[in-house]
């Protein structure tokens, strides 16, 4: 069988992944979630619910693997007398955490634009990363991601890489399917957040290459950020209703083009589900995520705490598992490095 992008972006990150210090796991929802454990089993007993670790790693997010894999190949295209002086990217802080990781494992400079509506933990904290700022260039931007891109590609010369539609981007976060399959072989829904679409791409795609149409995505957006679901029914990119700025990173205005191919075929063949989630429903999973015991024990250890956009997949969880009462379901945990609104 031939080579697949998947596999080839699997190599990739497996060649670099004790330099990003990865070190994924599956947990069972129980672990980090009590109440949402608890009031599932009230109400279906004893239930098959996951969550897969893919922010545990230096960056604390689940984007480093596609900025790796991107990186790597830009640099192995690139012919090294027209080598560009840097990468340019754009982010509201997610991507921006694992493109400073990769680009120091890899020794590629880069010059990230960063909106200054992003929380400044992940603006400012970016150099902890990569202290050398010779390598690592963080623009300050007025506005939003969209105006973060705008400035990033006025200048044509630039070389730059989207920080959710491209190939390998998706490529790099499907490779999360992988080890998700070597822990829990027997899942048969994955939930993940929707945003730009990055990542319910890559897991949809990568699940196609090794042959898993048993295994059911769904794609979780947050209220207003429905810019898959409504490009999806209408068969083209088209605006989000209103982007969710509560939920930073997934509050994206338009998904791309490459997200929107993948998501729109397995949406016909009904291997992908598009669902949204009500602010109310995050609210009440941060106050008691925040109040519980496993909270206020590890609290005083200064662990940093689930941010909302992730929070957002956990809340569409908890609506599959109601969906689909006996199957076996992974959430995909995609960012760990940012403060939730204090409720104690």
């Amino acid at each position: 069988m031939a080579e697949t992008i998947g596999d080839s972006a699997l190599a990739t990150y497996n060649k670099h992944r004790l330099e990003v210090g990865d070190e994924f796991t599956v947990v069972g929802i129980e672990d980090e979630f009590p109440y949402l454990a608890q009031e599932m089993a009230r109400e279906f007993g004893a239930r098959s619910l996951y969550l897969a670790r893919a922010d545990a790693n230096e960056s604390g997010t689940f984007k480093v693997r596609g900025a790796l894999v991107a990186l790597a190949h830009l640099a192995a295209s690139t012919p090294s007398d027209r080598s560009p002086d840097a990468i340019w990217a754009y982010s509201a802080g997610n991507f921006a955490s694992g493109l400073a990781v990769a680009g120091r494992v890899l020794g590629v400079p880069r010059h990230i634009a960063v909106p200054k509506s992003a929380p400044f933990e992940k603006r400012e904290g970016l150099y902890r990363f990569d202290d050398d700022r010779a390598s690592l260039y963080v623009h300050p931007i007025e506005g939003t991601l969209e105006d973060a891109r705008d400035w990033v590609e006025s200048d044509s010369s630039r070389v730059t890489v989207s920080p959710f539609d491209d190939p390998y981007v998706i490529a790099g976060q499907g490779t999360h399917v992988d080890d998700l399959l070597e822990r829990l072989p027997d899942v048969n829904r994955i939930v993940v957040p929707v945003g730009g679409g990055g990542l319910v791409a890559g897991i949809r795609q990568r699940l196609d290459e090794l042959e898993k149409d048993d295994v059911i995505v769904h794609g979780i957006e947050a209220e207003g950020s429905d810019s898959m679901s409504r490009s999806i029914t209408a068969g083209e990119r088209t605006d989000a209703t209103g982007p969710n700025r509560h939920y930073g990173g997934s509050a994206v205005r338009l998904v791309g083009k490459h997200t929107l191919e993948i998501c729109k075929r397995a949406s016909d063949q009904k291997t992908l589900e598009v669902l949204s989630v009500a602010d109310v429903e995050v609210d009440k999973l941060m106050a008691d995520y925040v109040l519980s015991n496993y909270h206020r024990e590890y609290a005083a250890l200064n662990i940093p705490e689930y941010e909302p956009t992730a929070l957002v997949a956990v809340a569409g969880l908890r609506k599959v598992a109601t969906l689909y009462p006996k199957d076996v379901i992974a959430v995909i945990g995609t960012g760990h490095n940012a403060p939730l609104p204090q409720y104690i």
